[in-house]
């Protein structure tokens, strides 16, 4: 028992790229197809070098930029997107920090005006409680000054 070909190859609905998740263009038919040994390994080349596959079943679709890029770009390029996002979300805890301290500064003016107008009233509290005493005290004289 053979196995069992389609008619038509699976790329005819087109591909994604393995490591950058590029949408790959899809082929009309084998005739898109050529096998060439690229690397030492026998591999498909899809529309002419658009993107490329290893010729076994488990391999999966790469594109040109990835097929063509050594390993260690890919990951340097990797590290630094990684160290790029690092950077960011240190900048944004910075950010949050700066944003609360901002906050924690302006509840602390708050609470200072807030402690100056209860000192202001009690002021005035006690200055009007004096002047309600100087008055008694006054209008009293003023009464015994009369008898």
């Amino acid at each position: 028992m053979g196995g069992i070909y389609s008619n038509e190859p699976m790329e005819v609905a087109g591909a994604v790229c393995s490591k950058c998740g590029e949408d790959l263009p899809q082929i009309r038919g084998w005739r898109d197809i050529k096998i060439k040994k690229i690397y030492g390994k026998w591999t498909h080349e899809f529309l002419g070098g658009m993107y490329y596959r290893e010729k076994i079943p488990t391999a999966k679709h790469v594109c040109k930029t990835c097929f063509w890029t050594p390993e260690h770009i890919l990951k340097k390029r990797e590290q630094e997107a990684a160290e790029r996002a690092r950077a960011k979300a240190e900048e944004d805890k910075a950010e949050t920090m700066r944003l609360q301290a901002k906050a924690e500064a302006a509840k602390a003016e708050a609470l200072k005006a807030t402690a100056e107008l209860m000192k202001a009233k009690s002021l005035s509290d006690i200055n009007t409680k004096e002047n309600v005493n100087e008055s008694l005290i006054r209008h009293d004289k003023h009464i015994i000054d009369i008898e």
